[in-house]
């Protein structure tokens, strides 16, 4: 009575732990009891079992909630792009024409153009997919997920300038990322510029000492410049 928000706040907790099942207890103890959060504690449990990969007892969870509150926009949202995480064919194509209804609609939720650029890339849409990203990023400029996918797509597009250029605008709004370190010594290294990629690596690793993904980038790198003692050294380390 004293700390209403409490449950809420406690499978917050144990969601940033990564103690998926202890949050799930406490969420559904929640629901069951008709907390004054009630609708926010059906969304954090939606996220708590997508998050442990349960994909079918997130989109139950959805069902569930939508049941109570079917014109809440975001559970629409939630429900439209459940099944994406499953990676099935139709599944997407499922999820892509719920997405698309939505969409027609006039919902403005912001999610529902990163899901479509997902759902399109998923079903081979290369191009549909890249304008909807493009279209996620130039209404929610700060939308990492998004602003990350345009990076890997420039790259896997041998555009590594491109995602250069990307990652400059993300260090303008979220400086010190390990993700973008990541990306940029990998755009470095596709770019032909051993020197400034090693360079990333070492000031990213000073910054994330021990992170297996700059690591792994850097011992790459090496091998791209021929140094091979270099790269066994970095590849070693990792391996003991």
């Amino acid at each position: 009575k004293q700390f209403p928000e409490g449950k809420l706040s406690a499978a917050n907790l144990m969601i940033e732990g990564k103690q998926y099942a202890m949050a799930i207890e406490v969420l559904k103890k929640g629901i069951a009891e008709n907390d004054p959060y009630v609708l926010d504690l059906h969304k954090l449990l939606i996220e708590s079992y997508r998050m442990a990969k349960d994909y079918p007892k997130s989109i139950q969870a959805i069902d569930e909630a939508l049941s109570k509150y079917p014109k809440d926009e975001s559970l629409r949202v939630a429900k439209a792009i459940a099944s994406l995480d499953e990676l099935k064919k139709n599944s997407v194509e499922e999820a892509l024409k719920n997405l698309e209804e939505l969409k027609r609609s006039g919902m403005t939720d912001p999610r529902i153009d990163f899901q479509r650029s997902r759902a399109l890339f998923l079903l081979g849409k290369n191009k549909e997919g890249f304008d909807a990203l493009q279209e996620t990023v130039r209404r929610q400029r700060t939308n990492l997920d998004a602003r990350y996918a345009l990076v890997a797509y420039y790259l896997d597009s041998s555009k590594p300038q491109e995602a250069i250029r990307e990652l400059d605008q993300v260090d303008a709004f979220a400086p010190g990322a390990v993700k973008t370190a990541v990306y940029r010594v990998r755009a470095l290294r596709f770019a032909n510029r051993p020197e400034e990629a090693l360079n990333a690596s070492r000031q990213a690793l000073k910054a994330f000492p021990g992170d297996e993904e700059l690591a792994f980038e850097q011992g790459m790198t090496y091998l791209d410049a021929r140094r091979f003692k270099e790269a066994s050294d970095v590849f070693l380390a990792m391996y003991n």
